[in-house]
């Protein structure tokens, strides 16, 4: 009943269990009377004679299939989440939470590498302080964000982040507390604003020419002739 691809690895664990006369634990799939595929847990030894050769195995079996299909069903779960986690067009950290100070990034994903400089094994030596500019990271801000982020469990805000090249990123950042194997991590997404602050910037100073040509226009109509010729 054993699967005809598990056979090879469950007769040579059985026989080097054997050999050094030591119990095997093992796992492997096996073939119901009804045709269904199980998973089963098991754990023995050889009892042998006084002549040493093997009388029988002595042990148990236990059946795993739902704990084996529900590590499946996380295996795949994460697979579609790490797809995602690089697939998206914004930068992503997550670090441990904490009541006291930022912790290091455990994860980035790919747009985060590309967008700032730094390798994985360089961003995992960083903390959130060391993207930010100093007079943007006083204590007083990040225990205002720690605060939001443990009442509320989410916060977002405005702020500047450096790249590993020097440059500066205008950026919002939408954070949220997960939890993951029953620990407390900080998932934030950055948001690019620079495109954003580049047509801010321009729709102000087509604001600004606007009004002076209205104001110019306003001394044009309100002026005589003459004053016109003097302002010509």
């Amino acid at each position: 009943i054993i699967h005809p691809d598990d056979r090879k690895y469950v007769e040579s664990a059985v026989y080097e269990g054997s050999v050094k006369n030591k119990r095997f634990s093992i796992e492997y799939r096996i073939i119901s009377k009804d045709g269904a595929l199980k998973w089963v847990f098991e754990q023995g030894i050889t009892i042998k004679d006084k002549k040493n050769q093997p009388l029988f195995i002595e042990g148990y079996i236990a059946d795993i299939t739902d704990r084996k299909l529900a590590e499946q069903k996380m295996i795949q779960s994460e697979n579609k989440f790490r797809i995602l986690f690089n697939y998206l067009n914004e930068a992503v950290f997550v670090h441990p939470w904490k009541e006291s100070n930022f912790q290091k990034f455990v994860e980035v994903n790919d747009t985060a590498v590309q967008r700032y400089g730094y390798s994985r094994e360089e961003f995992y030596k960083l903390t959130p302080s060391n993207l930010s500019l100093r007079d943007e990271f006083s204590d007083s801000n990040a225990n205002a964000i720690r605060k939001t982020l443990r009442d509320k469990g989410s916060v977002s805000f405005e702020t500047n982040h450096v790249t590993k090249a020097g440059k500066i990123i205008p950026v919002v950042i939408n954070a949220n507390l997960i939890e993951l194997n029953e620990d407390k991590f900080i998932q934030s997404i950055v948001h690019d604003l620079s495109d954003r602050k580049i047509s801010e910037a321009k729709l102000k100073h087509k604001t600004e020419i606007e009004q002076l040509m209205i104001g110019i226009s306003a001394d044009f109509i309100g002026s005589s002739i003459n004053d016109v010729d003097q302002l010509i």
